[in-house]
């Protein structure tokens, strides 16, 4: 049996419409409910079909994404297909109402999928750890101090101190707030000394 090359086989799985029209996708996707279509290269790669599509008809995007005119996921037609950065992908995703936030946010929606503190595969620390770090912090002692005797690094140890980490933990009353420069302070700090 002849093996057929990648862009027969894309062209065996999409049904063309006409030249405006969507040219759907009938491949396999990488989420049989609502995701990307995806066709393996020659190379062995498994790519996006709107991106093999696009690489067939202009050449290689390179690092740049490739993005839907037409908002439809299995569309292959290169004419409904534009280029753009990562940035771009998500501000049209914004433009377009498909950014999850709010009450439409997983953690929301499926609050159980959400793992905290030890629970987060993550986690370097237990509950306990963390309970008896904050205790610490409240009676004086330092960021760096604190880091060392767990194991972890100062930003980690900064955020669960802060709250943003293990959030199933109860904070301490009287853990200092650390202050650091705004950006926009340490920006205006460089320009006075290049002005000086």
């Amino acid at each position: 049996m002849v093996k057929r090359n990648a862009v027969e086989r894309f062209w065996a799985r999409v049904v063309k419409g006409g030249p405006e029209e969507c040219w759907t996708w009938t491949g396999k996707r990488h989420d049989p409910e609502k995701g990307y279509g995806r066709i393996k290269a020659d190379s062995g790669r498994r790519e996006f079909a709107h991106r093999f599509s696009w690489t067939l008809a202009h050449g290689d995007p390179g690092e740049l994404c490739v993005l839907h005119k037409c908002d439809n996921t299995m569309c292959v037609n290169p004419k409904h297909l534009f280029l753009g950065t990562l940035l771009d992908n998500n501000e049209d995703k914004v433009r377009k109402g498909r950014q999850a936030k709010g009450d439409r946010a997983a953690v929301r929606l499926h609050p159980e999928i959400v793992q905290h503190g030890e629970d987060n595969h993550r986690a370097k620390l237990t509950n306990e750890d963390a309970l008896a770090a904050r205790k610490a912090a409240a009676s004086g002692e330092r960021v760096g101090a604190l880091a060392k005797r767990y194991g972890v690094n100062n930003s980690t140890m900064s955020v669960l101190l802060a709250g943003q980490t293990f959030r199933n933990v109860p904070m301490v009353p009287g853990i200092p707030r650390r202050k650091s420069p705004t950006r926009a302070r340490t920006f205006a700090a460089m320009l006075d000394e290049v002005r000086a």
